[in-house]
């Protein structure tokens, strides 16, 4: 299995200087706000859960209980990954990263932080195209990303969030995301279980997305 990594001090100056939290006593608040979350997130299964991140009890409790955990779980697996075929010769253009309902950017951010700590792939420009359909959460994903890349030493970075709706990827009437490939990584940590709550059959419904999703998010032009 993989194994579980100590969080980089840039990932806590930032989880630090988003929630306010440095050490002091946890609030009661954010106590309630983690036991509303745990209920959306396991008994409310058939309801969308994206809404969270618009109320500040909520979030604040998402970005101290949750996030620090699946960022530990999404650095877990990107640490397993292959060396990059332009990690020992010139970059030739930047290292390119899509996240498929990035919610308040928790892969996002661990992508980020692990290019960055990886030798080989430190020197290559980044760019990530963050994909959700809530407008709150592309807000809290940039407000961390810039948080983050102002303590990080980034030498050339950029952050292109793109509202669309997952279920309707591909389908005419949402932004092109197969525009910015290639990616070097693609990354869909979480939207799964929030794709076709209300369909017959979901699973089903996931597998053919999945499916239609890597097409359009690897071919280039009007896909």
């Amino acid at each position: 299995m993989p194994r579980f990594q100590a969080l980089s001090a840039p990932l806590l100056r930032t989880l630090s200087e988003a929630t306010g939290l440095n050490g002091q006593e946890v609030p009661p608040s954010l106590c309630r706000g983690v036991v509303a979350l745990s209920r959306r997130f396991t008994r409310g299964s058939h309801a969308r859960v994206t809404d969270y991140l618009a109320d500040d009890g909520l979030r604040l409790a998402y970005l101290a209980y949750y996030l620090p955990v699946s960022l530990a779980k999404v650095q877990a697996l990107l640490a397993e990954m292959p060396a990059h075929p332009d990690a020992s010769g010139s970059p030739l253009r930047p290292f390119s990263v899509l996240d498929l309902g990035c919610g308040p950017g928790t892969a996002t951010l661990g992508a980020l932080d692990w290019i960055l700590r990886n030798p080989s792939l430190a020197r290559l420009a980044v760019e990530v195209v963050a994909v959700d359909r809530s407008a709150s959460g592309l807000r809290e994903c940039e407000r961390l990303w810039k948080i983050y890349t102002r303590a990080a030493p980034v030498s050339e970075s950029r952050l292109l969030p793109v509202r669309a709706d997952l279920e309707r990827l591909g389908q005419g009437g949402q932004p092109k995301i197969g525009q910015h490939a290639p990616y070097d990584l693609i990354v869909a940590a979480n939207p799964l279980t929030e794709l076709f709550l209300t369909s017959g059959d979901p699973i089903g419904r996931r597998a053919s997305w999945s499916g239609r999703s890597s097409i359009c998010c690897t071919k280039r032009g009007p896909s």
